[in-house]
């Protein structure tokens, strides 16, 4: 007698595939797995299944029609079944003995199951049996587009750059990073998302991607300190984990300045700034750039390195350069570009300005300064920081003196006879710049012997007459050079004594001319030589 039974099944058994995912990304060989299962056939009733005895796979490379060979390459007609280790329900696994993949090429992975009943899967789901994956062990590239590197920037609000994986392949990108690098002598210091705190290693902090589309990137610029170098790099990385190997790619350096560059007015028309001006063109002066780490100041005249405005305070009109006059109701419409040297030691030619000014009106100049920044520094400043003009020094209001002193000879008086002359005085009047107290040296007197003789006056105190009555033209001889005059200058008043009686001969009459020049700069205005000069005229007569 022989017992024998027979298990009947008639349901197929599914292999599902674990790795590699649905639309997955791979960089190297590795592992296909998976699980698969047979059902019962009556759901726990008294028929069992006849369990897995196979598991295998076919791998096609996408668009070829071609499957993959055991140990050789994509050569088989679709599909081709590779037994798979695992046969129970549970857990399979395939690893090839070599690496068929080429980058960037799309492949098919379909698992099939067959059990002890000869029952053979034959749904192949998407996404359960039929998975599709990428192979991609391209490095992606990226770059830091801005700054670039070739621009000294005083704003920076973004770090922007550009990202690609492979290019004739358009896979997706899964995200750029950036590290920003501060440079403070010898040691540099990495942007950790809340400082720079990091000197050991280059940190990369998530940029905004935009997308594959696009291919641009960004990244919030976290605040920078003025005269300080900084270092830019990026790195991306792609889908399948290849990360971009950024330490071949040169770090972007730019040094970020924000100071405002400084100027300062030296001369008008060669003098030092002054009260008082007869003139004004040129205006010269000098300008830095700050910190002590800068971009440089711009050049001059081109790059507008220096520029100056004039103001006149009675009509509220700026100069017009191009005008030449005082027309300009904006200010900073108002600005002229010194036209010569260097922005160290820089002149403006002003055509016409000494022309337009006018006698007794104050006018305002200003300077300012800029610089090779990108967006370009521009003054004025009095610390590199704020905008503000600093009196005295790039902002100087002078008034205009173009009308000389009078000045008058009081001592002796006119058509005088005197037994002896003891000292000549008078007045030097001026109703602006004045000829200040001290300023002996602003008033000038001529002597000529008009009876007696005809000699004019060698600027001589000395006596005797014949060794100071040697010249035969008139000479102006100022007071401070008249030794042991002991000449002096006080609330407009002037004197200068004569030391030697004998300076002036019996019977002789003289005429005493007198000159004086203000104290406007650069040289003072003078009074012309002419019939309108002080003179007068004395006899000495000893037995007066």
């Amino acid at each position: 007698y022989i017992n024998s039974a027979v298990l009947f099944d008639d349901t197929r058994p599914t292999a599902s595939i674990s790795d590699p995912v649905q639309n997955a990304f791979k960089q190297t060989a590795f592992t296909i797995s998976g699980n698969v299962s047979d059902p019962d056939p009556d759901g726990g009733g008294p028929l069992g299944a006849s369990n897995v005895s196979t598991v295998s796979v076919s791998i096609e490379r996408l668009g070829t029609a071609q499957c993959y060979v055991w140990g050789g390459g994509f050569t088989a007609p679709c599909p081709n079944f590779i037994p798979a280790f695992g046969t129970q329900p549970g857990p399979w696994t395939l690893t090839l003995p070599n690496n068929p993949y080429a980058n960037g090429e799309k492949y098919i992975v379909v698992s099939s199951a067959t059990d002890f009943a000869l029952n053979r899967q034959n749904v192949f789901t998407p996404a359960t049996s039929s998975n599709t994956f990428t192979y991609d062990n391209a490095l992606p590239d990226s770059r830091v587009t801005f700054p670039d590197g070739t621009q000294v920037r005083s704003a920076v609000a973004n770090i922007n750059g550009t990202a690609a994986n492979d290019p004739a392949r358009e896979f997706p990108l899964q995200g750029v990073a950036v590290s920003i690098g501060r440079v403070i002598g010898p040691t540099t210091s990495y942007w950790d998302g809340v400082g720079f705190n990091s000197v050991a290693v280059e940190i990369f902090e998530p940029a905004a991607f935009v997308g594959f589309s696009s291919g641009v990137w960004s990244y919030s610029t976290p605040p920078l300190t003025s005269g300080l170098r900084y270092l830019l790099r990026s790195k991306a990385t792609d889908y399948a984990g290849n990360v971009e190997n950024f330490a071949a790619i040169p770090q972007i350096s730019f040094l970020f300045d924000e100071s405002k560059p400084t100027a300062a007015i030296a001369g008008l028309n060669g003098a030092a700034p002054g009260a008082y001006h007869m003139n004004l063109s040129p205006i010269t002066g000098s300008a830095a750039d700050n910190p002590m780490i800068n971009a440089g100041l711009a050049t001059i005249p081109a790059g507008q390195g220096v520029q100056s405005r004039v103001y006149e305070l009675a009509t509220n009109k700026y100069w017009d350069s191009v005008l030449q006059t005082f027309t300009v109701d904006d200010g900073n419409a108002a600005w002229f570009t010194a036209d010569s040297g260097t922005p160290g030691n820089w002149s403006s030619t002003v055509l016409g300005l000494d022309v337009g000014v006018r006698n007794g009106r104050q006018y305002r100049i200003q300077t300012r300064a800029r610089d090779l920044s990108v967006p370009a520094n521009l003054g004025p400043s009095s610390n590199g920081v704020d905008s503000d003009f600093t009196l005295n020094k790039d902002s100087w209001t002078v008034t205009i003196d173009t009308v000389p002193p009078t000045a008058n000879i009081i001592t002796p008086p006119n058509l005088s006879i005197r037994p002896i002359i003891t000292s000549i005085a008078g007045t030097a009047l001026d109703a602006l710049a004045g000829v200040p107290d001290g300023g002996t040296n602003l008033v000038e007197i001529s002597i000529q012997e008009i009876a007696g003789g005809n000699a004019f006056w060698n600027g001589s105190l000395a006596a005797p007459p014949v060794g100071t009555f040697t010249a035969t033209t008139e000479t102006f001889y100022p007071l401070s050079g008249l030794v042991g005059g002991g000449a002096t200058i006080s609330a407009g008043n002037w004197s200068v004594n004569i030391p030697n009686p004998g300076l002036f001969q019996d019977a002789y009459t003289y005429k005493v001319r007198v000159r004086a020049r203000d104290a406007a700069l650069p040289t003072g205005n003078q009074q012309p030589l002419g019939p309108t000069i002080s003179s007068i005229t004395f006899t000495r007569d000893v037995g007066a």
